[in-house]
């Protein structure tokens, strides 16, 4: 998906973010961990900017969950304050099945 996204002309530009857990990227969305009651940091899987229908830019913000993940309760915490934050900041958030992932869905976020 990240390479069909990186070939879409309304992708300006696209950044690897996921996996990048120790400090190797300053973009990362805090949350309220309800397993331990904690704050802890998430790295989503990347962000792409798209061409809106009126030219301007966008940000969405784009994670990627394993279809049996999708309703954790930890995945919906992070969930929840990306969206929070990604609307506050004028962004999209999406969280895709990794199924929809594999079968090229990907204009799913555009």
């Amino acid at each position: 998906m990240f390479w069909d996204l990186l070939r879409e002309r309304r992708v300006e530009k696209i950044y690897f973010t996921g996996m990048l857990t120790h400090g190797q990227s300053d973009f990362f969305i805090q949350y309220l961990d309800p397993n331990s009651r904690t704050v802890r940091s998430y790295y989503p899987d990347f962000i792409f900017q798209r061409e809106e229908p009126d030219g301007s830019l966008k940000y969405v913000i784009v994670e990627v969950k394993a279809d049996d993940q999708i309703d954790d309760a930890v995945v919906l915490a992070k969930k929840d304050f990306a969206q929070q934050i990604a609307v506050a900041s004028g962004m999209d958030y999406r969280l895709l099945n990794s199924s929809d992932a594999d079968n090229r869905h990907f204009r799913l976020l555009l």
